[in-house]
């Protein structure tokens, strides 16, 4: 008899021992609670967690979320086993070098020979049993973290936890939830699945409130059900620090931040039906404000979810001589087939790459025109 959803998740929890958890490179703060909510509920049951991200660096601003240890990649996953038949002849000595880039083991017998034959080696099992990814509509958002370990996937079962329509179902379990308003609503939900009982502890509360705040736009988003507000009314009741997360998404721009986006804004450019709307920012612009790239992330999304009509932002900033775009879409466009023309890295709904150009005004009028005709093709 097929199990059904539920049971093909405890089934491959109770098969597994230690676990990866990876959400996307370019990760919304949604990606990151949720995977961070997963893990801390799966150690509560006792399994052995390690959280992966593709050039994870830790952002100041997410300090509420609890402590999750999140690596910028994957550690090794095998290990190389070397095995010497004795037939009971004892190792006296034990020594090895590296010498150019290769190691040499020497063993010396207590009696006797070590026959060349008596030698051999095969890799170990992967580190990890199981792989759950969070907030991930495919593989290739994952980055390096998938690139690079293409036969781990491969050979690794994969929980695959998301609710993007566009979600290529490539796990072998997969929980893809496309009513839900955020992956923190589909980890929510899954949690007596876990092992953990409703409601959860503030820690992971915390983590999953941050989740919906983020991904529903403070629960302005059409996704938004009464379930979707009913999860966040008990994860407040559970102890989440809401002060806490919203002092730190809405209250703690800095001046400099605030300069940089006022200039920014002055130059607000949007096409004729308003979906596209775009600014570019200039040296002169982080000189004045005092700022840096960094004052940046935010207003992309800040244009999407105050504009009624906005469906693409564009900026375009320059310092230091080169000139980083990003593009942000709602989610039923595709950030990376809106920018096919560029070398742009991201995901579906959030691309950046690096132009050349004599000019800014130059890199702006063309990187517009191209984005205008593919999201003319889009909604066609």
């Amino acid at each position: 008899m097929a199990l059904n959803l539920n049971e093909q998740v405890s089934a491959a929890l109770q098969r597994s021992r230690v676990i990866l958890i990876t959400f996307p490179a370019h990760y919304p703060l949604d990606a990151l609670a949720a995977a961070t909510a997963t893990a801390l509920a799966l150690r509560r049951i006792g399994k052995t967690v390690d959280i992966a991200c593709d050039g994870y660096v830790a952002r100041p601003q997410y300090g509420f979320l609890p402590s999750a240890d999140i690596r910028p990649g994957i550690p090794p996953l095998q290990q190389l086993l070397i095995n010497v038949a004795l037939h009971g002849i004892g190792v006296d000595q034990f020594s090895y070098d590296v010498k150019d880039d290769v190691l040499t083991v020497f063993l010396t017998p207590k009696a006797g020979v070590i026959p060349s034959t008596a030698v051999s080696a095969k890799a170990s099992d992967f580190r990890y049993d199981l792989i759950v990814t969070v907030n991930a509509a495919d593989l290739a958002s994952l980055g390096t973290v998938y690139s690079s370990h293409r036969e781990f996937f491969e050979r690794t079962p994969i929980l695959n936890i998301d609710y993007h329509p566009s979600n290529e179902h490539y796990g072998q379990v997969n929980v893809v939830d496309l009513t839900a308003a955020a992956a923190a609503e589909v980890v929510y939900e899954l949690l007596p699945t876990l092992g953990v009982p409703l409601p959860p502890d503030r820690e992971i509360s915390t983590a999953l409130l941050a989740g919906l705040i983020d991904a529903t736009k403070s629960f302005r988003s059409n996704r938004v059900t009464a379930k979707t507000l009913r999860i966040a009314s008990s994860l407040v009741d559970a102890g989440a620090n809401r002060e806490g997360i919203i002092r730190a998404l809405y209250q703690s721009h800095s001046i400099a931040a605030l300069k940089l986006w006022g200039r920014t804004l002055a130059r607000l450019h949007a096409s004729p039906d308003g979906r596209l709307v775009w600014a570019s920012v200039t040296p002169a612009d982080f000189l004045e404000a005092e700022a840096t790239l960094a004052d940046l992330p935010g207003l992309t999304d800040a244009l999407l979810g105050y504009l009624p009509n906005a469906e693409v932002a564009v900026l375009l900033a320059q310092q230091n001589g080169q000139t980083t775009v990003r593009l942000t879409s709602l989610r039923h466009l595709n950030a990376l087939q809106l920018s096919r023309q560029f070398p742009a890295t991201g995901d579906r709904r959030s691309v950046s790459w690096t132009a050349a150009g004599p000019t800014l005004p130059d890199i702006e009028r063309e990187v517009i025109a191209a984005v205008q005709t593919n999201l003319t093709e889009l909604i066609r």
